[in-house]
């Protein structure tokens, strides 16, 4: 082959890849990848130092709390839950706390909204943790718009009480805050009438797909809202709880909305695993890793 046509054939060649990879030079990774501890809780409460051990060699940086039969940290002070997290390479983000009072109301360790939750901020606050996120909202509690006036409220408390310790408080979806009631909804209520520097939304992704919800249009309706999202897919049949990438729901085209939605956080979930929970969330982790969007 001549010189000449050798360069012709490459200066093409260059110009054809430059043409058609565009999106794969400019596609970005997650390179923070979280998981809400309920997905390991049974493990947790036999051995909760093994679980944090493992997940650290897996690859996981962040962990998502929720208030199990242990409290919080479940069974340690927050100072070592957060010690021991740090040494396995895990930087504790945020934790779940119910809106009503727990049924274990022993020790600092445990809050609600409404209940020791400015002591609880603040332990929470000085270890470093960043969310408190209030996870559900028990049925009696909403049923007219009556009672989404007094949720709104009640966590617009518990966000000025965050606030003031140098937290961000957030609220967690299921699929019933889309469900309609009185001509609205809950999740319509809270954007409306609760101070989005006050409450921020964690949006379940699996949740707000099940209800139907077009999440690119929320993101751009409230732009900025969402620092935390769950990871969690839906089964393609029986719409069940499954391992991240396996599932119905394309990952790919909501996390290009990134940016948009302020997400900064985020953390797989899986509700139940056919078989050792870690197993799970370690091919959840691994699909993660290579996606790009």
């Amino acid at each position: 082959m001549l010189r000449r046509d050798f360069i012709l054939q490459s200066s093409a060649f260059t110009a054809a890849t430059l043409l058609f990879t565009p999106q794969i030079a400019n596609a970005k990774i997650l390179e923070k990848i979280g998981i809400q501890l309920y997905t390991l809780r049974d493990l947790m409460k036999e051995d909760c130092k093994a679980v944090l051990e493992q997940l650290g060699k897996l690859g996981y940086k962040e962990i998502e709390s929720y208030p199990s039969g242990k409290g919080h940290f479940w069974g340690r002070t927050a100072k070592d839950f957060f010690a021991l997290a740090k040494n396995n390479g895990l930087q504790v983000v945020s934790t779940h706390i119910p809106l009503g009072l727990p049924a274990q109301e022993v020790g600092k360790e445990i809050a609600a909204l409404t209940w020791n939750l400015e002591s609880f901020v603040d332990a929470f606050a000085k270890e470093g943790g960043k969310y408190i996120v209030c996870p559900y909202v028990v049925k009696d509690l909403r049923n007219s718009v009556s009672d989404f006036s007094k949720i709104a409220d009640t966590l617009s408390k518990a966000g000025e009480t965050c606030k003031k310790s140098g937290l961000t408080f957030a609220y967690h979806n299921h699929d019933f805050e889309f469900h309609e009631v009185e001509g609205t909804t809950l999740y319509k209520h809270l954007i409306k009438n609760c101070d989005p520097d006050l409450v921020k939304l964690e949006l379940d992704i699996y949740w707000a797909e099940k209800a139907g919800v077009n999440i690119e249009t929320l993101f751009k309706d409230n732009p900025g809202r969402f620092p935390l999202v769950h990871v969690k897919d839906m089964g393609k049949t029986d719409k069940a709880t499954v391992e991240v990438g396996s599932g119905s729901i394309d990952f790919a085209a909501i996390f290009k909305h990134s940016k948009l939605a302020g997400i900064q956080h985020y953390f797989v979930e899986q509700d139940n695993s056919p078989g050792n929970p870690l197993v799970s969330v370690e091919q959840s982790l691994n699909f993660l890793k290579k996606l790009n969007f």
